[in-house]
């Protein structure tokens, strides 16, 4: 799988990253490079040095200039897995035959979030009608233009895979420092362009993958978060030894695409 790239976004959450690698790990039934671009403060750059030596298949790039890191993570590549750090695979995808489906069709792209039992939207904190969708062989597939709500979001960074000319085209002129900016310029591109873009996204019947979001890194765009684990919380449990149990979300089905969720810990 040299045509793709899995390009992970993270923020002085080291916890949540070594779960979010350990579950991508487990369900991925394909092998492809895999690079995080990680920004990490002072006291948490120990925590991102503990991850490079767990997980040394994978390329961490500290972040300098955020717009040149992802520029870079994209050459030569035709195809990009966005993830963020708080993403939890929970069942398994195979991105070569992701890859395949999406060659035969008008497809925007493919969400691993979304599926069947995707029936509430976290951030308006409302019910969600499920779209009339297409049987693809083991995938569904839907017309994204004229939803709401989650299935009208189809450019999105937390667990989605696109063709990266099409990527490129988006994101290669505008100024973006950091991914809530990258993801508010894609997202306003899919709005600009609904009539004009591919008006098919494709997903599994049951979302491959999901976002807890425990707590919220970013200063300058507030995003909708749980309160009972603190960044520090969880950085402090990680520099003692404790990692995030991953079995408590093997075959998971969330109900959202984020969904707050209690962790539990091991040694």
């Amino acid at each position: 799988m040299d045509n793709i790239v899995a390009l992970i976004f993270s923020k002085d959450r080291a916890m949540q990253l070594d779960l979010m690698l350990r579950s991508f790990f487990m369900y991925s039934k394909d092998e492809m490079e895999v690079v995080v671009i990680y920004k990490a403060s002072w006291e948490h750059a120990p925590s991102y040095k503990i991850l490079k030596s767990d997980f040394p298949k994978v390329v961490f790039v500290e972040q300098v200039n955020f717009k040149y890191d992802v520029l870079r993570a994209l050459l030569k590549k035709d195809y990009v897995l966005f993830a963020v750090d708080d993403c939890i695979f929970v069942h398994d995808f195979s991105v070569a035959r992701i890859l395949t489906e999406l060659r035969s069709g008008d497809y925007l792209g493919c969400s691993l979030r979304l599926g069947e039992n995707v029936t509430w939207c976290y951030n308006y904190g409302s019910e969600q009608h499920i779209p009339e969708y297409t049987v693809r062989g083991e995938f569904i597939s839907f017309n994204w233009t004229p939803r709401d709500s989650d299935f009208a979001y189809p450019l999105e960074l937390s667990s989605s895979i696109f063709s990266v000319p099409e990527m490129m085209g988006i994101i290669r002129t505008p100024f973006y420092s950091n991914p809530n900016e990258l993801e508010t310029i894609i997202a306003e591109a899919a709005e600009l362009h609904r009539g004009e873009y591919h008006p098919l996204l494709l997903c599994y019947p049951t979302s491959a993958a999901f976002c807890n979001p425990l707590n919220v890194v970013n200063s300058d765009n507030y995003n909708k978060c749980g309160k009972k684990y603190s960044v520090s919380y969880l950085f402090e449990k990680y520099m003692e030894g404790y990692r995030i149990n991953l079995d408590k979300f093997k075959n998971f089905i969330p109900n959202s695409c984020h969904q707050e969720v209690d962790v539990e810990f091991m040694i």
